[in-house]
């Protein structure tokens, strides 16, 4: 990311506001945690491997690192990305109602809003049970500082979709430890909904068929969402900090959005991630 990028004043009405953009723009210049897109030259799209390997493909008790996935891949583009990108729209969530809320919120869910572990952690705020390919396993969680805030505030304003690489028989459990009656996050879709290319998983928001320029979408990875890279709010991963405050930060940054028509060129003048790479 940028560092010198320009923030609109409407952005920074509040020091919160303005701290979480500075944050993540200083954090861009100094750290290779997520990739840069951004080139002089027609870019290439610069994927990581998905996050939380032990609960998306087997159970083991290897243990976990705070530490990205090292083995990124650079997929050159070709005609088959071209289909995909130029492919009809799908329609999965409901058409709205007079009721619904205009701007649909898409969140990540490991290392955005929990982080999960295979191996025992410390003071954990839930232990699941899952079975994997026939073996139980237990998978132990933390949720992230303001978590259950973060959703009940923005779930008034927002109609909120969870939205993870993981397996479902991990993700549906968490969820219904987060949210049993489903009155904070109303949809949920797993890895069988995401776009997988050699190996790595991709959100393309088109699937909720829901007008883009209303379509926000949270997330430590900028990979996952590389489709729709200008619909992207970019958080960093977290793992066990305490003092974690960055959804407090993301909540006001939200704010800030919600009378925009479309959202798209708030959030790329904002992070400065170019979506033209196809």
């Amino acid at each position: 990311m940028n560092s010198n990028m320009e923030i609109p004043a409407e952005l920074i009405s509040s020091p919160r506001k303005g701290d979480l953009i500075a944050m993540i723009a200083a954090r861009r210049k100094d750290s290779e945690e997520i990739p840069s897109i951004i080139t002089s030259e027609p870019p290439e799209i610069i994927f990581s491997a998905p996050n939380f390997h032990g609960l998306e493909d087997s159970c083991t008790n290897d243990s976990d690192t705070e530490e990205e996935p090292q083995n990124k891949e650079i997929i050159e583009r070709s005609p088959f990305l071209n289909r995909i990108m130029q492919s009809p729209r799908y329609n999965l969530l409901p058409m709205k109602t007079r009721k619904a809320k205009r701007l649909t919120l898409v969140l990540d869910l490991d290392e955005t809003l929990v982080h999960s572990e295979l191996s025992p952690i410390e003071n954990p705020d839930t232990v699941l049970k899952v079975s994997f390919n026939g073996e139980i396993c237990s998978v132990y969680v933390r949720f992230r500082p303001g978590m259950f805030e973060f959703l009940n505030k923005v779930s008034k304003k927002f109609d909120l979709v969870a939205f993870t690489a993981s397996h479902e028989a991990y993700a549906s459990q968490l969820l219904n430890v987060i949210d049993p009656q489903r009155k904070m996050i109303r949809y949920r879709f797993y890895r069988s909904s995401c776009v997988e290319i050699k190996g790595n998983l991709i959100k393309d928001l088109r699937l909720f068929g829901r007008s883009l320029s209303e379509v926000i979408i949270v997330d430590n990875t900028i990979s996952a969402f590389s489709f729709q890279l200008e619909n992207g709010i970019p958080i960093t991963s977290w793992f066990s900090d305490p003092n974690d405050i960055e959804l407090y930060q993301v909540s006001d940054f939200l704010d800030s959005l919600l009378e925009v028509p479309d959202v798209r060129p708030v959030l790329k003048a904002a992070f400065n991630i170019s979506a033209q790479f196809m």
